[in-house]
Order: C-alpha cells, then sequence, then structure tokens
C-alpha cells in the first residue's frame, strides 16, 4: 500500500468517525426532535400562494398591456422556476417522511411532486438508492440521483426503458409529455416512471404517472398557450436548475469514492458540499444547497438544515476538509459538478483524478 493510499484510508476512518458522532450527538438529535408537521403543512400552502399570485400578476401584467407582460416575464420566469423548484425539495424532504402521519407526509409529497411532474413514490425509490450508495464504484452513485450504471441495479430499470420507447413512438405523446421526460431520461427517468418492487408494479406510483399526463393534456387543451408561457417554460426552466443543482451537490474536486469493500455511507459524505445560495434563493429553495448535512442525518427538516451545517463546520476536526461555498457563481459551480461528476460514468476514467481502491 503507497502512503498516497494510506493516508486516503486514515482520513476515511476520521470522516467516519465524525459522521457517526456527529449523528449521535444531542445537537443532531434535537433538530430532528424538531421536524414539525404543521411547518411542512405551512410550506406547503406557503408554496400554492406564491405559485398562485406569482401567475396572477404575470397574466395580469400582459393583459393590462402585451408589451409589459413580455417586459415582466423574465422576471416571472425566475421567480416562478424557484417556486417549483421548491415543490420538487419539498417533495424530496418528504422522501424521507419527516411528516410522521403517514397518509399526510405521502399525499403533500405526492402533490407537490406533481407540480414538476415527478413521481413522488418513484423518486422516494431512487432517492433512497442514492442515499445508501453514493459514492460506491461498485454501484456508481457518485453523483445524484441514479446513474446509468446504477439505475441497472435498481429492479424496474428494464420495464421503464420499455415504457420511455412507448412514450417515444407518439409524436403527440412526445409533444404533451415527452418533454418533461426528456428532462428526466436517462439517468433521470427513475424520478418519473411506475416503478415494480419485487417485480410488482407499484399502483401508487403508476396512479401518479397518469396524473401528470391526463392532468397535463387537459391543462393544454383548455389553456393552450397561455398554459404554456404561464407554467409549463418555468417547470422546464425549474427542471434545468434542479438537475444543475444535483450535479453541484455531490462532487467537489477533492471527492474521493470507494469500492464496494471500503464503501459506506458515512466515509463519503464530505465528498457532498455545502452551498449557501444567499437568503432570496435559500428561502425558495428551502436551504436545499445544506446538502451534507442533509446526507449526515435526512430527517433533519429543511428550515434546520443551516443550523447544522454551522454546527458542523465548528465542530468537525482540524484536518477534515469540510466543502461550504458562500454566494456561489452558479453556472461556474455548474460546470465545475459536471468536470467532477462525469467520472462516475466511466468506472477506469477515476484513475485520471481520484483515487481508486
Amino acid at each position: 500500500m503507497n502512503s498516497n493510499t494510506s493516508s486516503v484510508l486514515q482520513r476515511k476512518v476520521l470522516y467516519e468517525d465524525f459522521s457517526r458522532q456527529v449523528m449521535r450527538s444531542d445537537y443532531f438529535v434535537e433538530l430532528i426532535k424538531n421536524n414539525k408537521a404543521y411547518r411542512h403543512v405551512m410550506r406547503f400552502v406557503g408554496n400554492w400562494v406564491m405559485l398562485v399570485v406569482f401567475m396572477g400578476a404575470e397574466y395580469y401584467f400582459f393583459k393590462l398591456s402585451p408589451i409589459l407582460g413580455v417586459v415582466v416575464y423574465p422576471f416571472y420566469l425566475y421567480f416562478q422556476s424557484l417556486v417549483i423548484s421548491g415543490f420538487m425539495v419539498h417533495s424530496h424532504e418528504l422522501t424521507h417522511n419527516h411528516v410522521r402521519i403517514r397518509w399526510l407526509n405521502n399525499l403533500i409529497g405526492v402533490i407537490s411532486g406533481l407540480v414538476i411532474f415527478l413521481n413522488f413514490y418513484s423518486f422516494q425509490y431512487a432517492h433512497r438508492f442514492h442515499h445508501k450508495n453514493i459514492g460506491n464504484l461498485d454501484t456508481p452513485e457518485g453523483g445524484a440521483p441514479v446513474s446509468l450504471t446504477g439505475q441497472k441495479q435498481i429492479r424496474n430499470h428494464d420495464f421503464q426503458q420499455k415504457l420511455l420507447k412507448l412514450l417515444h413512438v407518439s409524436k403527440l405523446m412526445a409533444f404533451f409529455v415527452g418533454w418533461p421526460i426528456y428532462i428526466f431520461c436517462g439517468d433521470y427517468s427513475s424520478w418519473l416512471l411506475p416503478i415494480r418492487i419485487k417485480e410488482k408494479l407499484h399502483l401508487g406510483s403508476l396512479a401518479c404517472f397518469l396524473a401528470i399526463v391526463l392532468v397535463n393534456w387537459a391543462l393544454i387543451a383548455a389553456f393552450g398557450l397561455s398554459y404554456v408561457f404561464l407554467y409549463l417554460f418555468p417547470v422546464l426552466y425549474a427542471g434545468i436548475k434542479i438537475l444543475m443543482l444535483t450535479s453541484m451537490h455531490h462532487a467537489h474536486e477533492d471527492s474521493v469514492f470507494f469500492n464496494e469493500k471500503n464503501h459506506n455511507i458515512h466515509n463519503v459524505i464530505m465528498s457532498t458540499t455545502d452551498r449557501d445560495y444567499g437568503r432570496i434563493v435559500n428561502f425558495f429553495m428551502m436551504n436545499n444547497g445544506f446538502h451534507i448535512a442533509h446526507h449526515m442525518s435526512p430527517r433533519i427538516a429543511y428550515y434546520d438544515l443551516p443550523k447544522a451545517s454551522h454546527y458542523l463546520r465548528k465542530t468537525i476536526p482540524e484536518g477534515l476538509k469540510y466543502n461550504f461555498y458562500r454566494n456561489p457563481n452558479f453556472l461556474q459551480s455548474f460546470v465545475d459538478g459536471i468536470y467532477n461528476q462525469r467520472l462516475d460514468r466511466d468506472y477506469e476514467f477515476y484513475q485520471l483524478k481520484f483515487l481508486k481502491l
């Protein structure tokens, strides 16, 4: 074993110890206990209020003057996409069952997911796979949600691919439904399509998928271009933004991933990142940038993630790196994230930058 390998393994043990110690700490236990159902309900209602108010304001401006509507539209597109992204983040939160009343947890998760064409039950299945396998080279999950190789480990993979081909055969379906599927195609199809669990079709995931398709068709038929400009474009922008954030939160230039023998969820948590995007984006995106804390303890609610991040930065032992970025350049961070994460698509390519054990 060379000195470089030995050094990495030593740091691996230190990261494991730190992660386990923090997860058992009184501070983190209290943060988990502070996960209140009513706050999730209030946020869910608040997201809907913002969605309707922004849409109504843009519609009013356009009716008042088409020129004014066009001038205001870029601002509307930006902020409405943040609101819609917030629905996705909320659905993501509830994949970890933050609301102890299960039917209420799933109801909010399902409806929040439908807003951005996200199948809550399918996403929950894929997201648990992500948390379990992030950083595992033998089940590549260095980036989220599920890499193409990793997705083959999920039993529903072949079923998803057949359904994708069926959807893309029909030009009509490709227009009305295909474009959101294109956002989540390939590695990300498990966010949208129905799933099989133990060789049985999950009926909840099928119902969510059919609701996404049918409601989308109905609204396009009813409102036409108004629906496209007021809703579909912001959803498309939000979907792209979410995938960009996903790339930015799960790897960095010093990431070291491990094969099955050396991997566990504790030693790769620090290969994720914390990004403080500022008060406005943090509010709409429900603090999703504080991602190390989320992977450290997924049961901590979104409103306590900044506190958890601060605690981690304050208590991390000397010699261990905490990847925290304040007000990062969004585009540059995305480009860097793509460069770092592309390595999980080719097993051998890790040797060029990461230490492969």
